[in-house]
C-alpha cells in the first residue's frame, strides 16, 4: 500500500498503466519503454491519486523529476481528458520544455499520440496543445493576463522556485492554486523544483506542508533503515549510519535496486498534500560524481544536489569535516592550518601552512601561503591558529 491516502488499485494501475504504454524519446538518456526507478513510484502513485489535492517535490537536479511530469501528464491525456495549465518561469524554459521535452515525450507514445489534434499546418501549437477531451496550456508565471485568464483543473508547476513574483500577490503559487478553484473538489496541483534559500522559498513551504517525506534505504550489512544524507559520504564510498560499514559503488546499486525501501513522512501533513524531498546522492553515478557537481559553490551544492533549502548564516569558522566530504581532500578533524614544511632560520620559523579558508558565506575553498613565524610562538597572522615553539 502506498504512503499517502487513496485507492490503492488506481495508484498501482496508474504507475504499472505508464510502464506498459508510455515510451522515452530517441534522444533520451534511456529511449524506449518507460521504467521507473523505484524512488518514483510512490510519488507518481500520489500525483496520480485523486484523493490528493497536491503533490509537491524537492528533488536534486538529474535525479527525472522530468520523467514524473511527462508520466503524469501522457496518463491523464489518455485516460482522464481534462484542462491542464502548465507554468513554467519564463519565455525562455516555456519555448525549451515545450520542443525539447513536452511535445517529444508526448508523440514517444503511441498511445497518447493518436489523442492529439494538430493544427491546420501540423503542428501541436505553440502555446496551446489539444487532445481529445481536453487540452494543455503553456503558461509563463509572471504574466498577470495569462496566469488570471485561464482555468484548469490539473495545474503542475514546473521550477517553481524561479517564478516571478505577481503584483497581487507575495507568493506566486497562490495564483496557481486559484486556478484550480472552479473545479473545487476535483482540483490537482504538481508542484516541482529544486530549493532556493530557506527565507525566499517557495517549494519548501509546500513540501513541508506535505508531510516532508524523505527517502529510506537499506544497509546491506546490518540492515538498518536509513535516509543517505551528506556525512556519511567519502569519495566514492558511503559509510553506514548505524554500523560504520563501507558501502562501494555495487552494494550503493544493490540497496538503489533491489534492497528494502520507504518512502517516510518527517512531518505532519494537511489533508489531501503530499511533499517529497529526495538528494542527488540517491543517484546511480559514482558519488564522487555527484559530490563535485557543484564544488566552490556551497549554496548550488545545498540546493541542486542536496534538493534542501540553503540558510544563510554567518560562520565563524567552516567546518572541517562538510569540507573534506564535498571536495575529498584528506584534512584535521578541528585545526583551520596544517603545517606542511617548517625552515629554521636564525630567529624564525617559515612555515608552509594550508587554509581552510572561507571567502563568503556560500563559498569553501582550499589555498595555501606562505608565513612567518615567530620563533618563540604565535598564531597565523591569516587565520588565527596559534602554534608553539615545536
Amino acid at each position: 500500500m502506498g504512503l499517502f491516502a487513496g485507492p490503492e488499485e488506481y495508484a498501482a494501475d496508474g504507475v504499472a498503466w505508464c510502464e506498459r504504454n508510455l515510451r522515452l524519446p530517441p534522444d533520451s538518456a534511456s529511449p524506449g519503454p518507460l521504467k521507473f526507478r523505484r524512488w518514483q513510484r510512490e510519488p507518481l502513485r500520489t500525483m496520480l491519486d485523486p484523493a490528493v489535492t497536491q503533490t509537491a517535490a524537492s528533488i536534486g537536479t538529474q535525479m527525472g523529476k522530468t520523467v514524473l511530469l511527462m508520466a503524469g501528464t501522457g496518463y491523464v491525456i489518455v485516460n482522464e481528458p481534462q484542462k491542464i495549465l502548465l507554468a513554467l518561469p519564463n519565455e525562455e524554459l516555456r519555448g525549451r520544455f515545450a520542443e525539447e521535452k513536452l511535445e517529444k515525450s508526448l508523440v514517444a507514445s503511441p498511445v497518447v499520440n493518436e489523442r492529439l489534434i494538430r493544427t491546420g499546418k501540423g503542428t501541436l501549437g505553440k502555446d496551446y496543445v489539444r487532445f481529445v477531451g481536453g487540452g494543455l496550456y503553456y503558461a509563463i508565471s509572471g504574466s498577470e493576463a495569462t496566469m488570471s485568464s485561464i482555468d484548469a483543473q490539473l495545474v503542475i508547476g514546473d521550477e517553481v522556485e524561479r517564478f516571478a513574483r505577481l503584483s497581487d500577490s507575495s507568493n506566486p503559487l497562490s495564483n496557481l492554486e486559484s486556478r484550480g478553484e472552479a473545479f473545487e473538489g476535483r482540483e490537482r496541483r504538481w508542484l516541482f523544483s529544486t530549493p532556493g534559500d530557506e527565507d525566499r522559498s517557495f517549494i519548501w513551504p509546500e513540501v513541508r506542508r506535505g508531510g516532508l517525506a524523505r527517502l529510506y534505504i537499506s544497509c546491506p550489512h546490518c540492515g538498518e533503515m536509513q535516509i543517505w544524507e551528506e556525512e556519511q559520504v567519502r569519495g566514492d564510498v558511503i559509510y553506514c549510519g548505524g554500523c560504520a560499514a563501507a558501502w562501494d559503488q555495487e552494494q550503493r546499486l544493490w540497496s538503489l535496486d533491489s534492497g528494502p525501501m520507504e518512502w517516510r513522512r518527517q512531518e505532519q501533513a494537511e489533508e489531501g498534500y503530499a511533499g517529497f524531498q529526495l538528494s542527488a546522492l540517491y543517484s546511480r553515478r559514482p558519488l564522487s560524481h555527484t559530490m563535485a557537481r557543484c564544488a566552490g559553490d556551497r549554496r548550488a551544492f545545498v540546493n541542486q544536489v542536496l534538493a534542501w533549502p540553503y540558510k544563510a548564516r554567518a560562520l565563524d569558522r567552516p567546518d572541517a569535516d562538510a569540507l573534506e566530504a564535498i571536495f575529498d581532500i584528506p584534512g584535521p578533524e578541528e585545526p583551520d592550518c596544517v603545517v606542511m614544511t617548517v625552515d629554521v632560520q636564525h630567529r624564525r620559523l617559515e612555515a608552509q601552512i594550508t587554509h581552510f579558508d572561507q571567502l563568503s558565506p556560500h563559498t569553501h575553498l582550499l589555498t595555501s601561503g606562505r608565513r612567518t613565524i615567530p620563533r618563540h610562538g604565535g598564531s597565523c597572522g591569516r587565520c588565527g591558529t596559534t602554534t608553539s615553539r615545536t
